[in-house]
């Protein structure tokens, strides 16, 4: 019986440690991972945008050159998106203020980074695809010791939603309708905006490392998704399903275990059954 109470404490452990999403511990922030067009990237319309992060109340500030012969460097007018309710974390959105050249290379310096990128024959005018949801999950997590030592104070509230677009495009997705965003302008607020990529996770509502959207359990939140694409031109909104938070258990088993998942939750009846027959 020890034997097996030992195993079933450490799958709890695990899987109540593990509760929120790997990504909501990962602190790497809202955002861009890099700035877009992506360094390397060719065949880039001729009326791109430059894409990067933007902190806090400084003008956002990016340098595009002609990477031919010394460097001709290109004026940009730089605007920007608010993401989620900080004012500290936001993506400039810069654009030439003249068409780029076709098939040429260019370079430019943003968010401490340099990017080089070629162009292709011509601008791109065209609307982008709606993104599609392809799966989603929830996680429902009371602060516990066992949380708490893992991943900032343990308890988070939100949804992670896999969305399928196009690779190299920007995803959006707005809770509650809340959005400010002026499309036709790139300003405004969104609650998230990240690069699309294959098998594009994002993440709505609260948690260590995930806080854009304030959350609790019980709480339902409104979703809807868009894309833009590097030129700027904008999907249209798409709805998706709402999400329902669920209510944390009002069970209290030992060790804390009080996330709303079912697997932990059984796990943590099975365990609390375990240490009655053990007493």
């Amino acid at each position: 019986m020890k034997s097996v109470l030992m195993l079933g404490a450490a799958t709890l452990f695990s899987i109540v440690t593990g509760a929120q999403d790997a990504h909501a511990c990962s602190c790497l922030g809202p955002g861009l991972m890099t700035p877009l067009p992506a360094d390397g990237a060719v065949d880039v319309p001729t009326n791109t945008r430059l894409w990067f992060n933007s902190f806090g109340a400084s003008q956002a500030v990016a340098e595009l050159r002609r990477t031919e012969g010394e460097g001709v460097p290109v004026p940009v007018v730089c605007s920007r998106i608010q993401l989620g309710a900080s004012t500290q974390q936001q993506i400039a959105v810069c654009a030439p203020s003249e068409p780029l050249l076709p098939n040429t290379a260019y370079s430019f310096t943003a968010d401490q980074r340099e990017v080089s990128f070629t162009t292709g024959n011509a601008a791109d005018d065209t609307a982008p695809h709606v993104p599609v949801e392809t799966d989603r999950s929830i996680a429902s997590v009371a602060p516990t010791p066992l949380t708490a030592s893992t991943c900032g104070d343990g308890e988070a509230h939100y949804v992670s939603l896999g969305m399928d677009a196009k690779d190299g495009h920007l995803l959006l997705v707005d809770a509650d309708e809340s959005t400010t965003l002026d499309a036709a302008n790139i300003t405004g607020s969104v609650t998230v905006l990240e690069a699309a990529v294959p098998e594009t996770r994002v993440f709505v509502g609260e948690g260590a490392c995930t806080s854009n959207r304030p959350t609790r359990a019980g709480d339902v939140i409104k979703l809807r998704a868009a894309s833009f694409d590097l030129a700027g031109n904008f999907s249209g909104w798409t709805k998706l399903e709402d999400a329902a938070i669920p209510v944390e258990s009002p069970v209290d088993p030992p060790f804390g275990c009080n996330s709303a998942g079912a697997p932990a939750a059984g796990l943590c009846a099975l365990l609390a059954l375990l240490l009655r027959r053990r007493g």
